[in-house]
């Protein structure tokens, strides 16, 4: 049975990476029996890209743009995409390729095997605070104890790794 992937991307100050990411999306489902959609919302960036979207919409029936009346932020711009998916699983990425779209389906088959409803990447060390790391560590508690979800790092190999 196929199955889609919806790949939700905010869209706001990246204009000029919307067409890699189409062709990278593209890319990456190549005979592995997964049909996708990218869905790029235009969260009215300074760069206006709404033809770009429109020109991409138009060469492949799989790209959707929808366009924001104002900007809203990238939070408001991914529940709109994830709104108007039509995915039995639906991936969130960055427009400015700062996430890999190649690994889509690797975390949808990680997903699967493991039986869960949720991947989250982990994109490595960070460099951030240890105020930062520990507020996440005590957000992913609170969450696993308050909603009865367990969030687990699951890490997914990646040829594409930050060094």
């Amino acid at each position: 049975m196929t199955k889609l992937i919806s790949i939700v991307s905010p869209v706001y100050g990246c204009s000029e990476c919307l067409e890699e990411l189409y062709e990278k999306v593209k890319s990456a489902f190549p005979n592995n029996n997964l049909e996708w959609e990218l869905i790029l919302v235009d969260d009215r960036g300074p760069d206006d890209p709404w033809s770009t979207i429109t020109k991409l919409s138009k060469i492949d029936h799989r790209v959707k743009g929808i366009r924001l009346s104002k900007n809203s932020g990238q939070h408001m711009a991914i529940w709109v995409g994830l709104q108007n998916s039509n995915g039995d699983w639906v991936a969130v990425i960055d427009c400015d390729l700062q996430d890999d779209p190649s690994i889509i389906p690797e975390l949808f088959s990680t997903a699967i095997d493991q039986k869960v409803e949720a991947v989250i990447v982990n994109r490595g060390s960070w460099s951030d605070t240890w105020f930062r790391r520990a507020a996440s560590r005590i957000f992913y508690n609170i969450v696993n104890l308050l909603a009865g979800v367990k969030l687990e790092i699951v890490n997914v190999p990646s040829e594409t790794k930050d060094e």
